[in-house]
C-alpha cells in the first residue's frame, strides 16, 4: 500500500511560520525551548562570563532562529519540487535577517559590563543523528 503524499505550498509554509512568530510564548518558556533546540554559545574573544545571555531580545531572536530552522526542516520535503528553491531563498533571507538581529543586540546596556570590555561569541546549533533504527 502506497503512502498518500501530502504537499505543502509556500503560502501555507509562510502562514505557519507567521503564526508561530506572532504567538511567541512567555520568556521563561522560550528559554526552555532554546535549551531544547541545543544552541551553544562559545566565546571566541574575551570573557563572556558577565554577559547577560538571558536578555529578552537575545532569547527571542535565538528562539525565532530555531523555529525557522525547525519549521523548514519539517516542511521542506512536503513542498512541491518547483517551490523548493523559492522556499529555500525565502527562509535563507529570514535566517540572514535573524542573524543580523543577533549582531545588533546591545549587551552594553547592562551596566555590569566594563566600558572597554570586548568580546566575540559564536552561536551554533547541535545537530545529532536521529535515533531511528535503520535495520
Amino acid at each position: 500500500m502506497k503512502k498518500k503524499s501530502v504537499t505543502t505550498s509556500i503560502t501555507e509554509l509562510l502562514s505557519c511560520f507567521e503564526r508561530i512568530i506572532k504567538n511567541k510564548p512567555a520568556l521563561n518558556r522560550m528559554c526552555d525551548e532554546v535549551l531544547m533546540m541545543k544552541f551553544h554559545v562559545k566565546p571566541v574573544k574575551g570573557d563572556i562570563a558577565g554577559l547577560p545571555l538571558g536578555k529578552q531580545k537575545f532569547i527571542e531572536t535565538l528562539w525565532s532562529l530555531g523555529k525557522v530552522d525547525e519549521l523548514f526542516q519539517k516542511k521542506y520535503r512536503y513542498l512541491a519540487k518547483e517551490d523548493r528553491e523559492t522556499a529555500l531563498r525565502i527562509f535563507s533571507k529570514f535566517h540572514e535577517d535573524l542573524q543580523a538581529e543577533l549582531n545588533r543586540i546591545n549587551f552594553r546596556e547592562d551596566k555590569q559590563l566594563p566600558d572597554k570590555a570586548s568580546f566575540e561569541i559564536e552561536i551554533y546549533k547541535e545537530f545529532g543523528a536521529d535515533k531511528k533504527n535503520f535495520n
